[in-house]
């Protein structure tokens, strides 16, 4: 369009049975505008209003916020948009790159820096944090496990990633024992957990990603470093 952007409003569910595209002028991006449109995705896919929704680019947040709370859904900045993401790469190699506007270059859908980490709030401390991994069949049956009953917390879509991983692959994790696991478990979930990473053990901390905004730190004990099959961590819950 002779230069000028174009932006795209891209929505999906979790399974990505829903999904709706619609092509915006720059000059016509506005709360208004993504109101009327997020309305109009209820109305055309005779589907209701959802209760949250999900999004990854921050520099939209003023404009995402406002539309989402005039029509009460609650706006939740997130990496863990999988399915959206899923969809947009598709959609990098069998639409964008062929469009005649597309410019080579263009930064990926989700590069964000990472913000200044801070110490993890005393809230999320935990008795208990400690390295483990379990066999990839283990971790299937965790999640069909964790889908049947009520729980806090959130889990993947694992044949939507469409991974192939023997089931005796080990992966590996960071587990949390508490005497506070449930209450734990839902201020986490909260929090939108995306990412955990350590690469000195006990003398750099983990680092935890949480939203789109915030970076904590958690030191871990020297103790519990090495990889620990198996859920079970001694007395007490997990969270």
């Amino acid at each position: 369009m002779r230069g000028k952007k174009i932006w795209e409003l891209v929505v999906c569910d979790s399974s990505l049975s829903l999904q709706y595209t619609k092509y915006f002028p720059n000059n016509f991006i506005n709360s208004i505008t993504l109101k009327e449109a997020i309305a109009s995705v209820s109305d055309q896919l005779g589907v209701p209003l959802p209760e949250k929704i999900r999004y990854f680019r921050s520099q939209m947040q003023t404009i995402i916020t406002k539309a989402c709370k005039e029509l009460s859904i609650k706006p939740i900045p997130s990496k863990r948009c999988v399915s959206l993401l899923l969809w947009l790469e598709e959609g990098y190699l069998t639409i964008y790159t062929r469009h005649p506007g597309f410019q080579k270059g263009s930064k990926p859908f989700l590069a964000l820096d990472d913000p200044f980490p801070r110490a993890l709030p005393e809230n999320l401390f935990g008795d208990r944090w400690a390295f483990v991994q379990l066999p990839y069949s283990a971790v299937r049956g965790e999640i069909s496990s964790f889908n049947e009953k009520f729980a806090f917390g959130a889990s993947l879509d694992l044949d939507l990633l469409g991974l192939e991983i023997d089931d005796n692959t080990l992966i590996p994790g960071l587990a949390v024992e508490s005497s506070c696991a449930m209450p734990l478990a839902a201020w986490m979930n909260g929090l939108e957990v995306c990412a955990s990473r350590n690469r000195h053990c006990s003398r750099t901390p983990v680092a935890i990603g949480w939203n789109l905004y915030s970076l904590y730190l958690c030191h871990i004990p020297e103790n519990s470093c090495g990889y620990t099959r198996g859920r079970s961590m001694g007395s007490g819950q997990e969270g």
